[in-house]
């Protein structure tokens, strides 16, 4: 299953322009460990509470597709924690070594460290209650 990105999510709901979503995009290739929602309250383009907002109503938009909640590399990715590129390949080795999560593979592979992966669990139960009716 395809999620919507957050960008074209906030484009497709009338918050953001295109052309402010392509400003952002820009300015995150220069600073790829900032995400995008971040990028867009630096910018102008959203307040923090609008961001806090509208990520609550991305995720549950994703969280109800299909039924099935998002999982966790899922996550990553769309908050921009982690490069697809990086979750698939931590996948892929997740696969070989079943007894180990998805987080476990990601700290051992030096993708995230111990801490970063206690906040992104935190951060992803924390915007799933946000985003329970």
């Amino acid at each position: 299953m395809r999620t919507r990105r957050f960008g074209v999510f906030l484009v497709d709901e009338g918050f953001i322009t295109p052309l402010q979503l392509e400003e952002a995009l820009e300015a995150q290739e220069r600073f790829r460990s900032t995400p995008l929602g971040q990028i867009l309250v630096e910018l102008g383009h959203l307040s923090t509470a609008q961001l806090q907002d509208y990520r609550a109503r991305h995720l549950r938009s994703l969280c109800t597709e299909g039924g099935r909640r998002m999982r966790f590399g899922d996550f990553l990715i769309e908050e921009d924690l982690l490069q697809a590129p990086i979750v698939q390949a931590a996948l892929r080795e997740q696969s070989r070594r079943r007894s180990l999560r998805l987080g476990q593979v990601l700290v051992e592979l030096g993708h995230l460290s111990s801490s970063r992966l206690a906040q992104a669990v935190r951060q992803q139960l924390r915007e799933l209650h946000l985003a329970l009716p």
